[in-house]
């Protein structure tokens, strides 16, 4: 394994000095990133990629442990919400895919019950029971 040209916290030593030194002249996206360690605060006119995750994260660290809690708490109530709301919508989807389904047969068998063919074939052919070819036949003739 090659050794690093320089050692993890020789880089963290220098990383801070660059804050402590840092006089707030934004000039480079750099100096974004330097203004937020030492100010642990995000100005508005920051572009840089990524300030935006940034700022939420440094939202979430000032609070208190109740308030950061009880903002997880909310998340994962959240995501549980639209979990439930997503399967519901699915299982309407679904549900409403098999009645649409089940009226086709129906459909189907009232049209060939119109051209007269045979009530078993009708009910082979659309997966209905007999007795419910027999019922849409009197459906009709009534």
């Amino acid at each position: 394994m090659e050794k690093p040209l320089i050692s993890f916290d020789y880089a963290i030593k220098y990383l801070l000095k660059c804050i402590q030194k840092f006089n707030d002249e934004i000039r480079s996206e750099i100096d974004e990133w330097l203004y937020m360690a030492k100010h642990e605060q995000i100005r508005p006119d920051f572009q840089s990629r990524g300030m935006e995750k940034v700022s939420e994260r440094l939202q979430i660290l000032k609070m208190t442990d109740v308030e950061r809690r009880n903002y997880w708490q909310y998340l994962k109530q959240s995501a549980s919400e639209q979990d439930y709301y997503l399967c519901a919508e699915a299982k309407g989807r679904a549900e409403g895919k098999m009645e649409g389904q089940a009226e086709s047969k129906v459909e189907t068998a009232i049209k060939l019950l119109k051209l007269g063919l045979d009530k078993s074939l009708i009910a082979t052919a659309t997966d209905l029971v007999l007795e419910q070819v027999e019922q849409l036949e009197k459906e009709l003739n009534s």
